[in-house]
Parts: structure tokens; C-alpha cells; sequence
């Protein structure tokens, strides 16, 4: 299948940052896309909180880029897995739902109004992560209010990308954890579970890998092509 120029431009933003992460000296670089990922990740380690009964105490996102959830009560397997599984499938439903002008616009003010609510309820303490937290906020409202649909459809496309790719990206290091023993959701699903926590990371690699195939498709299956006029008005 021949690829259209806005596709193919989807892909090769997808793959720089992709490249950002995978080299610690540009890391820097891509450090707000990170932010994203970190308060989507966290966020969905709250709501899993909440909707199996617990409560969630505070939510820090840290200026590394790294983010913990302090929570009591709930169902533990639900809570560890949603971080990956979660942040997976809320970029491959924008992803998905930027199909067109209008779908664009309410999947990307559905995730803001997420973004708003979990940060104004639960996050705190680190200025850096609030800071973030506020960019964001902004970012995604100011998005739906683009005059060009066709601007809406690719910015939906592209940060949903960036969330189910950031979630593929965090798995190597998560891998290493498991490896070396360190703490980290996989690990308290082995706990939970008795299941080795390399299994868990690896199912939830497949997931994200299975969303972004899928919202892609979705996305681009019979949709219009992406038109950018840069004309100069007068």
C-alpha cells in the first residue's frame, strides 16, 4: 500500500521521536512528549484505583520524566496493569478517532477533559510535573480551536501516536527492571499473580504494538487524505 504524504509524515514524526528516546544525549529533546506519557500513565493507574474500589492519595510526576501513584485499597492487578495498558489504548482510541474533522476534534477534548480532571484532582508537589501538567492542559484545548480540520485530524493522529509509541518505548527499560529486580508494575503483577513479570511486559508490549496497528487502520481506512495549505493570506 502506497502511503500518503500525511501518513508518511505521521510515520517519520513517529520515528523521530522514536529515535529521541532511543538515544539518552537527545533525551532532553523529548522530554515533554515523556511529561504526556508520564501523567497519562499515572492517571491511569488512578482511575484503575478508583473504579476497583481504592482510593488514590497524591499523583507526582518528577522532572526526569518519571511519575509514581501513591494509592490504597483497590484491585492490585487492575492498578498495575492499567499504567501501560491504559496510556496503550488512549493513543490508539485518538489515534483512531481523528478519523475525521469532528471526531478529531471530541477525542482530543475528551482526553483533555481527562487530563484536566485527574491532574486538578490528584496531582501535586513537584512545580516541574505541575508545570507540565498545565502545558498540556492548554496544549489540547488550544488544539480543537485550529480553524483547519485538516490540522485537527493530524495533531489528533500525532499525539496519539506519540502516547501508544511512548508506551512501546518505556518497555525496554521496563524489561531491565524485571531483569535486575527493580520495582515497577510487572513486578507487582508477578506478585499478584505468581506470573513471571517478563511475561507481563511482554503481553503488554503486544497490546500497545496491537493498538497502534489497529488506530492506525482505523484512522486511515477510506478516510480523506490530510490537505495542508501553508498559502500566505493577504
Amino acid at each position: 500500500m502506497r502511503l500518503r504524504p500525511d501518513q508518511s509524515s505521521l510515520l517519520a514524526a513517529g520515528a523521530v521521536t522514536f529515535a529521541i528516546w532511543a538515544f539518552p544525549i537527545l533525551r532532553p529533546l523529548g522530554l515533554p512528549l515523556e511529561f504526556l506519557n508520564t501523567l497519562f500513565h499515572e492517571l491511569c493507574h488512578a482511575f484503575a484505583t478508583v473504579l476497583t474500589g481504592g482510593g488514590v492519595a497524591v499523583i507526582y510526576v518528577f522532572a526526569d520524566g518519571g511519575g509514581v501513584t501513591q494509592t490504597y485499597g483497590g484491585f492490585g492487578p487492575a492498578i498495575s496493569s492499567a499504567g501501560y495498558v491504559g496510556t496503550a489504548l488512549i493513543g490508539s482510541g485518538l489515534v483512531a478517532g481523528s478519523r475525521t474533522r469532528d471526531s478529531a476534534k471530541q477525542s482530543i477534548m475528551s482526553s483533555g477533559i481527562i487530563l484536566t480532571a485527574g491532574c486538578g484532582i490528584w496531582l501535586r508537589g513537584e512545580l516541574v510535573g505541575l508545570l507540565a501538567g498545565l502545558f498540556w492542559i492548554l496544549l489540547f484545548f488550544l488544539a480543537v480551536r485550529a480553524k483547519s480540520g485538516d490540522w485537527i485530524r493530524w495533531v489528533g493522529q500525532f499525539l496519539g501516536l506519540q502516547l501508544a509509541l511512548s508506551s512501546v518505548q518505556a518497555f525496554s527499560p521496563l524489561f531491565a527492571a524485571v531483569h535486575m529486580g527493580q520495582h515497577n508494575d510487572a513486578l507487582n503483577m508477578q506478585e499478584f499473580t505468581g506470573i513471571p513479570g517478563m511475561f507481563w511486559a511482554s503481553i503488554w508490549m503486544l497490546l500497545a504494538l496491537a493498538g497502534i496497528g489497529f488506530g492506525l487502520w482505523r484512522a486511515w481506512g477510506n478516510a480523506q487524505p490530510i490537505r495542508f495549505n501553508f498559502r500566505r493570506s493577504k
